[in-house]
């Protein structure tokens, strides 16, 4: 596994490079160069915009050298002319054994970018700080930043931090008057051995209904994010999560990072590769590798809001759960929950998703322990690989298909049955014809033969249309399970389902014993094919008329049954009990 993460380090070290190089200035074009009475290499250097006449459009270049911490103030620019910070003649670094090492504070629409230089690839270091400080923070009421090409390393605490905290002494950090922290974007960075969690934005001390802070008794709660990017970034050996985020309302797009050997501290609930709450968000293309000896858990979702999505995700080795999603909140609204589809989850310590939405937090007393069993969350075409729970040894209601996805209760399982469905899960490689090798692509699909390709749903309805990688979707008779999608012209099957198909059809008893039927206005005459939850044909039947159908030998466990009608194809879930 190590040689794994090393080689895999390699190729995104390489393709990281090679997308970024050719965006980087090859002049400098400042407006305000940072001199000697500026900047020191032994104490604090304080940069006022105010004081520079530093105005929207200005490019504030910092030479190349070795500096202490850095912190602007009042930097304010617009949407359309953002102030520059560039580092200008080659490697920037700064080494604060103080402070954090840069700062932002009552700035806006600013970009802190590496870019100055073609020799490097990231421009500005941040080399360390002291046991209690991030490498850069943007604070004191800062918002609309770019930050790019940024290298840091060795912090006390978090790589990139933002966030202003509420606090008694100034109303104006407080929620309810109006303070929106938006278009924050961080993208291409390297964040490496940091004390604390790799990117850390938004306050984490309460939501909606309880708060860790309070002034006279009064709670007050932490700003909202609104318009969030993280992509692109690489983060390595983070003590905590490797991106925690929290309180983003709005567009918020965490995609195409990786993160690998994570949450090194060992910090329960700290130790996450991805940490997402209160907010909603659109998690995809992302990597995640956790080295056997780690304590790194996967994705982990907490009381996220309504239309929240996780797709296109590689999560590898994940101790506890690959994603666990814990609903402590009630939905914001109860037609729309999560959805969660062509993940790749590789070997978790338990299943490859915890699913619970039991209410735990409500101002209505009422509704503590609800499990809202009715919300629609679509769990669709994931592939879970070998996990480490294993139900069948139990006795308890859940069998082996909540060994793969968890819903922590049978009235939660029952309830996303018909959300639930073309999801590969299996405990062996055989017919899988993954890609066995160091590279990025590891656990990719090599193969027409393997039962991961054309098994899938048309998810197109939810947004997706390409792999991980950009492939589009699909490339045969349909969707393929898992982040991948293998590239390739013709048909393996003869159609292919949809989501949320306009043909209302359902199966009946469910959960089946020995025998079910199909009912609905358009299923006599139609083809009925039952497959196993690992894409096995089990059963093809023509021209139905209604009849039961006999299942008596089937393995306890979940099926899917894909009806061809003259009025389209729809795919529904059987349980066999």
């Amino acid at each position: 596994m190590q040689t794994l993460l090393a080689n895999i380090r390699f190729c995104i070290y390489i393709l990281f490079f090679l997308a970024s190089t050719s965006i980087i200035a090859q002049t400098c074009n400042c407006s305000y160069t940072l001199e000697e009475e500026d900047l020191d290499s032994t104490t604090l250097n304080n940069i006022w915009g105010t004081n520079l006449n530093i105005e929207p459009g200005d490019t504030i270049c910092i030479p190349a050298g070795n500096y202490t911490a850095i912190r602007f103030y009042d930097l304010v620019g617009t949407a359309e002319n953002p102030i520059i910070i560039i580092n200008c003649g080659g490697l920037v670094t700064f080494d604060a054994p103080s402070y954090s090492a840069i700062s932002l504070q009552r700035s806006s629409n600013v970009r802190l970018t590496g870019t100055g230089s073609s020799n490097y690839e990231y421009g500005i270091k941040v080399a360390g700080t002291n046991s209690y400080s991030s490498g850069i923070y943007m604070e004191n009421f800062s918002t609309d930043i770019e930050i790019d090409h940024v290298e840091v390393e060795n912090t006390g605490f978090a790589g990139i931090m933002g966030k202003t905290d509420p606090y008694c002494n100034n109303s104006n950090s407080w929620r309810r008057n109006g303070f929106t922290m938006k278009n924050i974007n961080l993208h291409h960075n390297y964040i490496h051995d940091t004390g604390g969690e790799g990117i850390y934005l938004g306050f984490t001390g309460g939501y909606k209904v309880t708060s860790t802070r309070s002034c006279n008794g009064d709670l007050i709660f932490g700003h909202w994010l609104e318009d969030i990017t993280i992509a692109y970034n690489l983060i390595e050996r983070t003590d905590l999560d490797g991106i925690q985020v929290n309180l983003a309302r709005a567009n918020c797009f965490i995609h195409d990072n990786v993160v690998q050997d994570y949450a090194l501290a060992g910090q329960s609930f700290q130790d996450f590769a991805m940490s997402i709450g209160g907010g909603v968000y659109e998690v995809y293309n992302n990597r995640m590798y956790n080295s056997t000896d780690n304590d790194g858990k996967g994705i982990q979702l907490i009381s996220v809001d309504s239309g929240t999505k996780l797709y296109n995700n590689i999560i590898v080795t994940p101790k506890f759960h690959g994603i666990f999603i814990h609903q402590r909140h009630e939905f914001e609204t109860s037609n729309e929950g999560f959805k969660v589809f062509n993940n790749t989850i590789i070997e978790p310590e338990n299943s490859g998703i915890h699913y619970n939405t039991t209410i735990t937090v409500s101002d209505d007393a009422t509704k503590i322990g609800t499990t809202q069993d009715t919300t629609p969350s679509y769990f669709v075409n994931n592939f879970i690989l070998n996990p480490g729970n294993d139900f069948t040894m139990t006795n308890t209601w859940k069998g082996d298909s909540e060994s793969y996805i968890d819903f922590n209760n049978k009235s939660t399982r029952d309830g996303m049955l018909p959300y639930t469905f073309t999801n590969l899960t299996v405990r062996d490689t055989t017919s899988l014809y993954l890609l066995d090798d160091d590279s990025v692509d590891a656990y990719s699909v090599t193969s027409l033969n393997s039962i991961l390709v054309d098994l899938g749903t048309d998810v197109s309805v939810f947004g997706l249309y390409d792999d991980i990688n950009g492939t589009a979707r699909l490339q045969g008779s349909g969707y393929d399970i898992g982040a991948y999608e293998l590239a390739y012209s013709g048909s393996k099957f003869p159609t292919m389902p949809t989501a949320e198909s306009t043909v209302k059809l359902k199966v009946y008893p469910n959960p089946a014993q020995n025998s079910f039927a199909i009912s609905g206005n358009s299923v006599r005459g139609s083809e009925v094919y039952i497959y196993t939850s690992a894409g096995q044909l089990l059963y093809n039947g023509k021209d139905y008329d209604g009849e039961h159908i006999d299942i008596s030998n089937f393995r306890k466990g979940n099926y899917f049954v894909n009806v061809i009608s003259t009025e389209g194809v729809q795919t529904l879930q059987l349980v066999k009990l």
